[in-house]
Order: structure tokens, then sequence, then C-alpha cells
């Protein structure tokens, strides 16, 4: 359900910026990222790929792209026309955040650029884009890092 607010926010942007009130900077993606004003935990980011997998089951897919040294999962969410497939002739373009550990924002970022294409495929422009290249996000690269970051008395 929060994510679904975070494509009603987003269309009050583009409608900002198409309508009456064109050219005003008062309304934005900054808006929305980060959620709640705060930043995600990895269990959290987890939960809401697979809810964007969910909502957009033809164009979203969550895969896993690796593991790390203490066993977990880096995952990836594909954008595509067709994401469950492996189409080489198509461009790839791969976003990824938390290289290092502390980066937290970074994977606010990946996460809200992966959400604003999601809540934008009615764009003539973003449908395009997802039907000629195949779009990867990667929120938490450094997962380990991460999730160690988050661990008690170390999120400060």
């Amino acid at each position: 359900a929060r994510l679904l607010a975070h494509c009603n926010v987003t269309q009050l942007w583009r409608e900002d910026r198409t309508g009456p009130n064109a050219g005003r900077r008062d309304a934005g993606p900054s808006e929305v990222v980060p959620v709640a004003g705060k930043y995600r935990p990895w269990a959290e980011l987890v939960v809401d790929m697979k809810e964007l997998e969910a909502l957009y089951p033809r164009f979203a897919r969550v895969h896993v792209i690796g593991q790390t040294t203490e066993g977990r999962d880096i995952l990836a969410l594909k954008i595509a026309a067709d994401p469950g497939t492996d189409d080489r002739a198509k461009p790839e373009v791969v976003f990824v955040g938390v290289h290092h550990a502390r980066e937290w924002i970074s994977a606010e970022v990946t996460m809200g650029v992966a959400e604003f294409v999601l809540c934008s495929l009615n764009s003539s422009r973003i449908a395009e884009l997802v039907e000629q290249a195949e779009l990867w996000f990667v929120p938490v690269l450094n997962v380990d890092g991460f999730v160690y970051t988050f661990e008690d008395g170390r999120d400060e």
C-alpha cells in the first residue's frame, strides 16, 4: 500500500509539470525518497522489491544475482517488457546502490528510480524505454555491510 501512495505522489509531480502549475518547483521526487523520512533496512527493501514484482508482474521480476560472503542473496529488480527472459539483443542499464555499507541513501535512490519507472508506465517515453531496454536495479550490492550498519547501535 505504501508503494501505491508513491505512485500517487509521482502522478501529482507529473501533473504539476504539465498542468496549470507547470514550471513550479514545489513538488518532485525529493518528496518521496526516503520513504516515511527513514532509511529502510535490508529486510524491508526485500519486501518492497517483491511487492513491486507482485504489483507489476508483466514488467518486474526479482532476480538473485549472487551471494555475499555471509550467504545472503544479492537481489536485483529487473524491469523490462519481458523480465523473465534474457534478451541479449537489448541494451541493459544497471542502477547499483550501497557499494559501501553506510551509503544508505543510494538504496533509496535506486528503489525510488525503480518505483518511478513502474509508476510511470503509462508515459509513452517510459513505456518505450522499458520496451527497448532491460533495466536492472540493485539497491544494495554490499548486503553484508549494509545489514551490519543497521545492527544495534551501529545506525547512528
